[in-house]
């Protein structure tokens, strides 16, 4: 039997073959993909600030907190610079229906998410509660 004769009776199982092993790695590469393990995950930084704070959230809607809560972040920069208005918008987003006000002299309560906040904070605001990450909720000192 010549290898023409061989190759033209095995080329359907070979195609086969080819496209089964070829599928099997596709739906390989998308599974880590989408569970995030793979080489292409994309990297999320909104989801990721969304992460540390949604436990705040979570704590600001069930005391109640309805008002604008201050917001500062010491580690990205001067106010207004392009890390932290980054930084700024990201939590915004993760932290609605609360109100993020960049003025936080002006607030009673403060979200810093940052471990250097402290320092500026300590004067007039007491901690209330600790997060992971840095993450902090302060009030206002009663006067």
């Amino acid at each position: 039997m010549s290898l023409f004769a061989l190759l033209s009776r095995a080329w359907l199982p070979l195609c086969f073959g080819a496209l089964a092993v070829l599928g099997l790695a596709n739906l390989w590469q998308t599974s880590r993909v989408v569970a995030g393990t793979g080489p292409f995950s994309p990297s999320d930084p909104v989801a990721e600030v969304d992460r540390r704070l949604e436990p705040v959230r979570q704590s600001l809607l069930a005391r109640g907190v309805r008002e604008p809560v201050g917001f500062v972040a010491t580690e990205h920069g001067a106010p207004q610079s392009a890390a932290w208005t980054e930084l700024y918008y990201k939590s915004q987003y993760a932290m609605i229906p609360v109100v993020l006000d960049p003025a936080y002299e002006r607030c009673e309560w403060i979200l810093s998410v940052d471990a250097g906040a402290g320092m500026l904070l300590t004067a007039r605001f007491e901690p209330v509660e600790p997060f992971a990450s840095g993450v902090a909720l302060w009030r206002r000192r009663a006067p």
